[in-house]
């Protein structure tokens, strides 16, 4: 009867034991709390900015462009991004060129949602090796964009170069956009990347270089591009 109600005993301790950590909070059971897979982000960054318009490649002369932006990192494999730029475009020959030169000079004001899909970071890497965490940091993107243009336009004396001369508006654009991010440096769980990015942005308008032509070979809208590197300060929510 001693040995049955001992046993007994132990076996109450047991059950109240596993209950008590059954509704203990997950937080209480380990000494270190889980990391934050959620974290935040500011970048600053610049580079070079490309039309694409109604004038040849050869024409275009590459503009400086800047830009700050503000990043939420969700998932592992995807970044959403709001970032604003300010550059210029330029294209053709000046305006003091001789007269009848087509040419152009935009400054322009970019706002950007995007999302960045970064597919290597969707492998499991348990050994952490070098080349997949490198992959990792490789991303493909896409998103809604608002371009401001104030700019001018060298007069045409053709009514069919649709010169606006002094010009200002407004479009949305689609940017499509290829990157990578490369860690630099941490410090505790905040880490220092460097974003390498190229940005195509498909302007939804032909106004975006002065000149809309009425001739039938311009049937495309305008596009630009920019090719910029920058930092990306990551904290951790």
């Amino acid at each position: 009867m001693l040995s049955l109600s001992i046993s007994t005993g132990r076996l109450l301790r047991c059950i109240l034991l596993g209950a008590g950590l059954a509704y203990m909070p997950a937080g209480t059971i380990h000494s270190q709390p889980e990391p934050a897979t959620e974290q935040l982000g500011v970048s600053l960054g610049g580079g070079y900015a490309f039309g694409h318009t109604d004038f040849a490649w050869t024409n275009t002369i590459p503009s400086p462009v800047f830009g700050v932006g503000l990043h939420y990192f969700s998932l592992s494999f995807l970044q959403i991004g709001l970032d604003g730029q300010v550059g210029w475009l330029k294209g053709g020959k000046s305006g003091e060129a001789e007269s009848a030169q087509t040419g152009f000079k935009d400054r322009f004001t970019v706002l950007c949602l995007s999302f960045r899909f970064f597919p290597g970071a969707l492998a499991d890497n348990p050994g952490r090796d070098k080349v997949l965490q490198a992959l990792s940091g490789i991303y493909a993107g896409s998103g809604l964009g608002y371009l401001h243009n104030d700019g001018k336009a060298n007069p045409m004396p053709l009514a069919i170069y649709g010169s606006k001369n002094n010009y200002k508006n407004s479009t949305l654009y689609i940017p499509l956009e290829l990157g990578v991010n490369i860690p630099l440096a941490r410090q505790k769980k905040n880490l220092f990347l460097l974003n390498l990015n190229f940005r195509a942005g498909l302007c939804l308008s032909d106004e975006v270089d002065g000149y809309v032509p009425t001739v039938t070979a311009n049937q495309h809208n305008d596009a630009f591009s920019t090719l910029t590197a920058g930092v990306i300060y990551k904290f951790g929510l």
